[in-house]
């Protein structure tokens, strides 16, 4: 490691970041020193803030430091703190950051970090916040309530600066629009930033404060959306409308992760007509317009999947490939191809699947590794299913070994669909399939123990809701492989609730499926017999 004399010492500012909030600890007769923040503690939530603000990924930040990107994410994940030298550059970093980055730090620290560190500041009239953290220090019940509408406000307000500056970021987005996913990329970025300050022991209102940010940025292009089909023309509002596409398509991404299918529906056919038509028109914003078309078409693929609609499914699913076509995107079309041949499989066609997958891997050269992985895991659980067991256990090699370290550093995690979380789901498939086609080789115990993976508070993005209630219930079916009937009743019931929160047919099919294999095992056990009026509840949406 270079010594901290030979640490490269610069500033990054990326895109046409410009913030829109002005507090008062920057207005004039409070300069930066009066921040009190100099030679601070660094913690992993301060390591991660600053690199927010200075604009850096995780390598450039490490080359700025003269640390290896591993021992960055060592900090960041709270494995063990920095050393005294690396405390120094860290200091260095800080005092070289201008106003402005200085002012970003303070609003991508957690509420009740950035409450303590504007209280050492001259704030004028402005009161000091009160944390969420402040809450573990309740003085009765009348101060109890006092407080919990304070940390409602306190997130709210969080997520509301952080919002001003995302629409803002894309309203003054002046990258290049054709063939670049630059602001997307940026705006994921952003969004798993303001994830890694959620709260280590849950926080409702940090729930939903989150949501409602995210469903304001997926609302954006609505508004534009009658002047784009009443112009003649291209022009500043044609490029204002596929940048605010673009943000809401991220959000919807990341809004797929939680139980919000019904709001990303609700968003996308307000303005995916438009988009269609933008996509399909002879222009120079048509491939960036068709990318993201493929984009929308997929995400409302996913929702059908959901809601029981296989047709509508297969159509957004076609529709996306179409798209993709037009936007003349190796990524983008593999992606689209990923996601049809996972409607085949579903639609239970896995042969036509595996030729949709083996096609999107004849793009093997000009893909990410993460989309690569996500083809070779899929075809492990086919192969699995049509009795090739050594190509089974090859694809699901190959699959572990493509995928990357660091998966959210590929340019194509955010629409790949492929998180750490689905790996451990497509493997454990694939080893389902092996325990049924291959008998007597304990492959019922890996799926059980590569399952048992979703639960480890290392896999990080967190875990999106309808891929752990897909494990719970494929979960169920290992437990009745294993003729563990106590495991089996947990997982079916967990299963259920999470197809009941997500208004989910297909998790609920899931389910009845694992149950209908228990019965077969146990058909006089009373315990499973009285699952069945769950079954027939109804599921909502």
């Amino acid at each position: 490691m270079r010594g901290a004399n030979h640490r490269p010492r610069r500033v990054v500012e990326a895109g046409s970041w410009k913030s829109v909030s002005s507090p008062e600890v920057f207005s004039a007769g409070h300069g930066v020193e009066d921040l009190g923040l100099g030679k601070m503690e660094w913690d992993r939530s301060r390591i991660r803030a600053l690199r927010a603000a200075l604009r850096l990924t995780r390598e450039e930040f490490a080359h700025q430091l003269g640390a290896a990107p591993k021992t960055v994410q060592n900090w960041e994940e709270g494995r063990h703190p920095p050393g005294f030298a690396l405390m120094r550059a860290l200091d260095e970093a800080w005092e070289s950051a201008t106003p402005e980055q200085k002012e970003r730090f303070l609003g991508y620290l957690p509420p009740a970090e950035r409450s303590q560190e504007r209280r050492a500041v001259p704030m004028g009239e402005m009161g000091p916040a009160v944390s969420p953290g402040d809450l573990e220090h309740g003085a009765g019940a009348k101060g109890d309530i006092s407080r919990i509408h304070e940390e409602v406000a306190d997130w709210a307000t969080w997520f509301g600066v952080r919002l001003a500056h995302l629409t803002t970021t894309v309203d003054q987005w002046r990258g290049e629009l054709f063939g670049s996913d630059g602001l997307q990329a940026l705006l994921h970025q952003e969004l798993l930033m303001s994830d890694a300050g959620e709260p280590e022991s849950g926080n409702n209102a940090h729930v939903l404060s989150r949501r409602e940010a995210l469903a304001a940025l997926a609302a954006l292009p609505l508004a534009l959306c009658t002047s784009i089909q009443q112009s003649l023309t291209f022009g500043a509002t044609t490029e204002l409308f596929i940048a605010r596409c673009g943000a809401s398509l991220t959000a919807c991404w990341h809004l797929l992760r939680g139980s919000d299918l019904d709001t990303v529906d609700r968003m996308l056919s307000g303005y995916l007509l438009t988009l269609d038509a933008l996509a399909r028109q002879q222009s120079r914003y048509q491939q960036a317009a068709a990318r993201l078309a493929s984009q929308a078409h997929r995400i409302s693929g996913i929702v059908a999947l959901h809601r029981s609609s296989l047709h509508a499914r297969l159509r957004h699913y076609q529709q996306a490939l179409y798209y993709a076509g037009l936007a003349a995107d190796p990524s983008t079309e593999a992606s689209s191809m990923l996601s049809l041949g996972y409607a085949s499989y579903y639609a239970g066609d896995p042969e036509r699947a595996a030729r949709t997958y083996e096609g999107a891997l004849a793009h093997e050269r000009s893909i990410p590794p993460l989309l690569r992985a996500r083809a070779y895991a899929e075809l492990a659980k086919i192969h699995g299913e049509m009795q090739r067991e050594q190509a089974a256990l090859q694809a699901i090699a190959l699959a572990e070994d493509l995928y990357p370290e660091h998966p959210e550093h590929d340019p194509t995690f955010l629409y790949a669909e492929f998180t750490p979380s689905s790996l451990i789901l497509e493997k454990g498939l694939a080893y389902m399939a092996l325990a049924e086609q291959a008998p007597g080789h304990g492959y019922e115990h890996a799926a059980w123990a590569i399952f048992e993976e979703i639960k480890r508070s290392s896999v990080w993005p967190p875990v999106p809701d309808r891929i752990r209630f897909e494990v719970m219930n494929h979960q169920a079916e290992a437990a009745v492989l294993l003729n563990d009937l106590d495991a089996f009743e947990v997982c079916l019931n967990r299963g259920l609730d999470g197809a009941a929160l997500l208004k989910s047919h297909q998790r609920h099919r899931e389910a009845c499926v694992a149950w209908r294999r228990a019965m077969r095992v146990w058909p006089d056990e009373p315990r499973v017999k009285v699952l069945e009026d769950r079954l027939r509840s109804p599921v909502g949406g």
